[in-house]
């Protein structure tokens, strides 16, 4: 997972101009800030996602955003089966990706689209889930343009 953390940190885009780091960093999230959040949120995140937001904190590279402390939250009631899901990132499109603290595996990760009204899983793990992203040459969207979601 490290060794993919650190590949996102530093992938580059050759421009005109030199080389660009791909990654925006914005807020860095404490490991005391994110204990508030687990403690509003009444669950604990999943260890590979803690490491995924301690490590880079709140930016965006390309087309995937991983949220900051006001982004990660609970879908509610009015979502139907995704009720409870936590979101703790999204792509440019407005879909969301995230984990089901109250699942048999809290460790899976899912795509839940509004467009379509759906979900699915994506990832086994975030270290999967940030692999499929980093080995398709850092776009969410190529990541996922082939998944089957299951209507909500």
């Amino acid at each position: 997972m490290e060794e993919l953390i650190n590949r996102v940190r530093s992938a580059e885009k050759k421009g005109l101009f030199g080389a660009k780091k791909l990654f925006t960093y914005g807020n860095i999230i404490s490991e005391v800030e994110l204990a508030g959040i687990e403690t509003e949120l009444g669950s604990k995140i999943p260890d590979e996602i803690r490491l995924l937001i301690i490590e880079l904190g709140e930016g965006s590279i390309n087309d995937l955003r991983i949220h900051g402390k006001d982004g990660i939250h609970p879908f509610d009631d009015e979502c139907g089966e995704v009720d409870g899901f936590i979101t703790f990132a999204s792509d440019e499109m407005g879909i969301y990706y995230a984990y089901s603290p109250h699942s048999d595996d809290p460790n899976k990760i899912y795509y839940v689209c509004h467009d379509s009204a759906g979900y699915c899983v994506v990832a086994d793990d975030a270290e999967e889930f940030l692999a499929g992203f980093v080995n398709r040459g850092f776009s969410i969207v190529d990541y996922v343009a082939d998944l089957d979601l299951i209507e909500i």
